[in-house]
Parts: structure tokens; sequence; C-alpha cells
């Protein structure tokens, strides 16, 4: 590193044997270091259950199928859908059995033996709506893995657009080191002729260098969001290079009904109604039915006794007394209507903010990369290669062309992190318009 501070004493300022030896030392060191860098990169190893991913179909599938979230929420989804099955059933008959070790003398004889059954029936209506509350709380927790999978998966697409935008910035600055290399042996030449200065090279130098550390850092992003796609994925993951490169459909139209948030809320909202209804009916009594048969046997001591087995039949009426917690049951009920009411109220005005902020982000982006295509990047791609022939014919200076070139590949640069932008937002506009939520069910890659 100390050949960049390296300064002549002669009078010309040229670099005599050893300052191009220095130079081309450090040339071999950047241009090493580049290549070990990938030759690394290139020699790694994966873990035997690595998922190979290049298209954006593939990583949804990955997240549907591994993602642990996911299996846990179906689980429990499955677990509520069981429980529709035995909530709203009558309940279980009473069945007692009583001995009597000293035997109760009747007027038909010894009663030895009784046995009860009873069966409780509750009010017309309570077990419907028993069965229909467990059903809409089913229905939620199903909405709760379709709204899950879009948050994954959304996750997931924004951790490969930065592996696309890492490659594709690499290309840029690959490009830019060969055009600063060509720069350089211009330089070269017009120093070793005594038209140019040796302060041309170092700059050129320290300007290649800067891009070799560049690539060294876009190489990191590139493995950082590899490895936030693995997180969502909950397997390791292997990115090949030039993945993801399908190019995702504009949504023109959407609406909130569309989301699986929408409809869950509106299922606990069906669900608070039929509590209400329930709390209603709780003051209404449950009647309940009995049988009793009575094993008696003959006995001798009272009169007229002819040993004959009895059976009784009985209703029962369970009759809710306490009126001031049936209010405030019911009270409870309309309180938690009105709160799921207020939810899918905030949620709908929400949700047209999002979709409009969505598409004023899009709109703006397009314009300007359009602005860019249209008028810097010619502009500073034809004052690039005039500021190039100059230099060469000597009319002017390194620094201008040095600018020219900097600043045409700032707005490449520009232009990449605008593409990435907008692919973003479009993927968010599937994401407001409820298409991630089952990803089989739409074509997102057309």
């Amino acid at each position: 590193m100390d050949c960049l501070h390296f300064r002549s004493s002669r009078a010309d300022s040229r670099p005599g044997p050893i300052g191009f030896l220095l130079a081309a030392a450090l040339a071999a060191l950047l241009s090493g270091v580049h290549v070990s860098t990938v030759n690394a990169q290139s020699s790694d190893t994966h873990p035997p259950d690595t998922l190979s991913i290049s298209s954006f179909e593939g990583l949804m599938d990955a997240v549907s199928l591994f993602n642990r979230e996911l299996s846990v929420t179906a689980a429990r989804a499955a677990a509520l859908s069981e429980q529709t099955d035995i909530t709203g059933t009558l309940p279980d008959p009473t069945v007692m059995l009583g001995a009597s070790p000293f035997p109760v003398h009747t007027a038909r004889g010894e009663q030895v033996l009784q046995l009860r059954v009873e069966q409780m029936l509750p009010w017309p209506g309570k077990r419907r709506l028993m069965r229909e509350m467990a059903a809409s709380e089913a229905e939620a927790a199903d909405e709760d893995i379709r709204r899950l999978t879009a948050e994954r998966t959304l996750e997931a697409v924004h951790a490969a657009l930065a592996v696309v935008q890492t490659e594709t910035l690499s290309d840029e600055v690959r490009d830019f080191r060969e055009r600063l290399e060509r720069f350089e042996q211009v330089a070269l030449t017009r120093y070793e002729t005594g038209q140019g200065d040796q302060q041309s090279i170092w700059k050129l130098q320290l300007a290649i260098a800067a891009q070799d550390q560049r690539l060294i850092q876009l190489a990191e992003d590139r493995e950082t969001a590899a490895a936030r796609i693995s997180q969502v994925v909950h397997r390791p993951v292997s990115i090949p290079p030039g993945s993801f490169r399908e190019t995702v459909p504009t949504v023109m139209d959407a609406s909130p009904e569309s989301r699986a948030e929408f409809r869950r809320l509106q299922q606990l909202l069906t669900r608070s109604r039929l509590a209400g209804e329930a709390a209603r009916l709780q003051d209404r009594p449950d009647w309940g039915l009995s049988a009793t048969w009575m094993a008696i046997t003959e006995s001798d001591i009272p009169a007229s006794s002819d040993g004959r087995d009895a059976l009784g039949l009985g209703v029962m009426v369970r009759i809710p007394l306490g009126r001031s917690e049936q209010r405030a049951r019911e009270e409870q009920a309309r309180l938690n209507e009105s709160v799921v009411q207020y939810q899918i109220e905030a949620f709908e005005a929400g949700w047209q903010a999002q979709w409009n902020e969505a598409w004023s982000r899009l709109d703006g982006l397009m314009k300007r990369m359009d602005h860019l295509d249209m008028r810097l990047l010619p502009v500073a791609e034809a004052m690039l290669e005039s500021s190039f022939q100059s230099y060469a014919a000597g009319t002017s200076g390194f620094l201008d062309l040095l600018d020219a070139e900097r600043t045409a590949f700032d707005l490449r640069t520009q232009r990449v992190e605008l593409q990435t932008r907008s692919d973003m937002t479009r993927w968010t506009l599937q994401r407001l318009a409820g298409h991630l939520e089952s990803p089989s069910d739409h074509d997102l890659t057309r």
C-alpha cells in the first residue's frame, strides 16, 4: 500500500523502474484478491439437505413446504377443525347404579338395587350456535395460515430481489472496472510519452482498488440475502447465479375483501354475533329426562309384598337464576362485536391507504426510470465518449474523463436500485391483492 503514496523526486515526475514494479505488484495484488475471493466462493460446500432455488415459483413452494411457523399454524388450525366435530353435541347421559347393603323395605318388597339413567337436553338453538361458533374459529385459523404464508413469502421475495440487485450491481462494477483499466492503459501511454502525469495513474489505480473493495462487499451482501432466505425457508439454501429473473405482473385492481386478514375479521365478527345470540339464550332452561329401575325382591315383613321390580320416569328442568351474570355476558358479547367491527373498518381504511401509496410509489419510480433512460443516461454516455476521445487526444484533462465515467456509472447503479425498488413495489401490490396467500391460484411470473 506504500506505493499508493509514492512520489518521484525527478523533475519530470516520471516513475523509475521501482515505481513501475510497485504499480505492477499493486495491480497483481488487487487482481489476486478478486480472483481468490471468487475461487473461495465457488469452492464452498453445502450441507446435503441444501435447497437449490432459482425461481420465484420455487421460492414460494419452499416457503410453503418447509417453513416451521406455517406448520405450527396449520397444526393449530387442524386442531380447531377437529374441535368443530365435537362441539354442540348432546351431553353424555348420566348412568347411576346403587346397591342397598341394608335392604330398603317398601310396600312391594325389599329394594336391593337401583339403576338410574339421565339425559339433559339443552334449549333448542344452543347446540347449533356452539357448532357455528366453533366453525367460525376454525375458518379464522385457516385464514391465519394464508396470512402467514403471504407474510413469509414476501420476506423471502424481498431477500431474493436483494440477491438480484447485488448480482446486477456486481456486473456494473465489473464493467466499470474494465473501463478504468482501459483508461489506465491510456494514462500509462500518455505518461510514457511525456503528455500525462503520474497522479492520473495513481488515481486510476485507487479507483480500480475501490471497485475491487465494492465487489467484495457485494459478494457479502449476496450471501447475507441468501441467508435471509434460509431463515424464512428454515433450510440451507443455495442460490445459483442468474436466479430470480422472472418479471412479476402488475396488479391493476384489488379490494380488501381478497385479503386473509379481512376474511379472518369477518369470521371473528360472525363468531361475535353468534356469541351474542348464545348469551341471550343462556337464561333459557335446559330440560332433562330420566328413567329409574329398581330391583325389588319379595319380603315377609311388609304385608302383601309381591317382589316385582319398579320403573320410574322423570322430567327435569334446570333454570338459570343469575340475572346479573346474564346481563354481563350479553354486554360482553355486544362489546366484542363492536371491537371487531371497528377492526374491520380500520383494516379497510388502512388497506386503501397502502394501496394508494404503493401505486404512487410505483408511478414515481417508473417516471424516474423513464427519465434516466430517455434523458440522463444518453447524455452521460455521450459525455463519456467525448471525454475519452478528448483525453486520448490530449485536449482535456484526466479529471474530466474520470468525472464523466463516474457520473455514467452512478446513473447506471441508480437505475439498478430503481429497478429493484419497482420490483419490490410490484410484489407489494401482489401482497395487498392477496395473491401471495395461495400462490398456486395465481400466475405471478407470467
